[in-house]
């Protein structure tokens, strides 16, 4: 069930900034002064994607590493155009493109660090601070953000708008400047915790309702703000489920089963298993892949389409590139990853590739993966207890072309 809003998703985003009915209140703040390096222009020819890892900066269509920028800084968030690394004390942001320096804030230190846009934004003990991705100058800070509101489920950055949660009551910020925003009326009444998630370009702010058991939320997704009852959700053991992006839906998982919402249809689509989004280059969604036992491919109306065979326990979300479903999957107490591609009409295995692996301590072991996919390449970010790695593939055949190591 679903109740549109007459706000277009720029929703309260552009209309509310455009306003003058908007509450106004800037939170101008002082900041360590950043210091700029310098860049003349260089005149060479459009480099490919690159990746930061291990203190080198690699180009992916050039398969090899381009430029040495420095010692292995903690990574503090990274996308197609910068790399942001704790360099000691400070924090440095470094341009992929031409190797060099944007910018360096003196003590400047960030429990969880975000890109969107043109903004950098810091969450730390002072609460949340938006930063000029160009400079990076301090715009606003608002302390009323908790520090750790990320890691539970409780903040939405996008390029314009912030949402956060806190004693169950949802707080919008506006990008540009730190004004608060007018969020509305509850978004889930009688629900006893709000969490926010990103859906897509936009977000859900959620909660869960006892009797009867549902989920109440409010979802602004391309043009418009809508309310969502998703009835008899899936349960984990704890009694607790997630929400996750979809692209143009909400999923709902538990072990015992999902949920999927259709934001564009406004109707509820019923998977039995728990599943995870397959996504397309572009962030939009192309199905589910289900991950209870068996390993089947369904359509976004939740129709089985194929089943995939040889995968195992652990799955990290699949993506659809042209005419092949790409899946990286592993497990969590067994050395190294599979990273496979099938057909997605049939399930016939297009590619397996051949997944470097590395010796590591039992006793301490880890294992976790996420897969990425940028142009024709496929890049499988791995981390087994204290080892970190990066292995590239070519998508059309699965074909290694790179690796980076970095362990004891």
């Amino acid at each position: 069930m679903a109740r549109a809003y007459n706000h277009p998703v720029r929703l309260v985003i552009l209309a509310c900034l455009l306003a003058a009915s908007c509450h106004r209140e800037p939170r101008r703040t002082a900041s360590p002064t950043p210091s700029a390096t310098p860049a003349a222009p260089v005149p060479s020819p459009t480099p490919g994607p690159r990746v930061y890892v291990h203190g080198k900066i690699v180009d992916l269509d050039a398969r090899k590493v381009v430029a040495e920028v420095g010692g292995k800084w903690q990574v503090a968030a990274q996308d197609e155009r910068d790399v942001l690394v704790f360099d000691g004390g400070d924090l440095r942001a470094i341009e992929l493109a031409t190797a060099r320096d944007r910018w360096r804030v003196k003590g400047r230190f960030c429990f969880e660090i975000r890109l969107a846009g043109d903004t950098v934004y810091c969450l730390a003990g002072d609460g949340l601070s938006a930063l000029e991705r160009a400079s990076g100058a301090t715009r606003w800070n608002a302390p009323e953000v908790d520090s750790q509101a990320l890691e539970f489920g409780r903040l939405v950055l996008l390029p314009e708008l912030v949402i956060a949660s806190a004693g169950g009551k949802l707080t919008m910020l506006a990008a540009s400047d730190g004004r608060r925003l007018d969020p509305g009326p509850p978004p889930a009444p009688g629900a006893d915790d709000l969490a926010v998630t990103r859906i897509g370009a936009g977000f859900c702010a959620w909660g869960e309702v006892a009797a009867p058991p549902r989920v109440l939320a409010r979802c602004c997704h391309r043009t418009r703000c809508q309310d969502v009852t998703i009835t008899q959700p899936p349960t984990d053991l704890d009694g607790r489920w997630s929400m996750i992006d979809g692209g143009d839906r909400v999923l709902l998982r538990g072990d015992g089963g999902s949920v999927a919402f259709d934001l564009d249809a406004g109707k509820q689509v019923r998977v039995a298993d728990p599943i995870t989004a397959v996504r397309r280059g572009d962030g939009s969604s192309a199905g589910y892949l289900t991950i209870g036992g068996d390993f089947t491919l369904l359509d976004l109306a939740g129709n089985n389409k194929v089943e995939l065979r040889g995968l195992r326990e652990n799955t990290a979300p699949a993506w659809l590139d042209g005419g092949r479903l790409i899946v990286g999957n592993y497990t969590f107490m067994s050395v190294g990853a599979d990273l496979h591609a099938f057909d997605p009409r049939t399930g016939a295995l297009l590619w397996e590739a051949d997944v470097q692996e590395w010796q590591v301590a039992h006793s301490k072991y880890f294992n976790q993966i996420n897969v990425e996919l940028r142009g024709s390449h496929v890049l499988l970010w791995g981390h087994e207890s204290a080892n970190d790695y990066l292995q590239v593939f070519d998508a059309r055949t699965g074909a290694r072309e790179f690796v980076d190591h970095a362990g004891p």
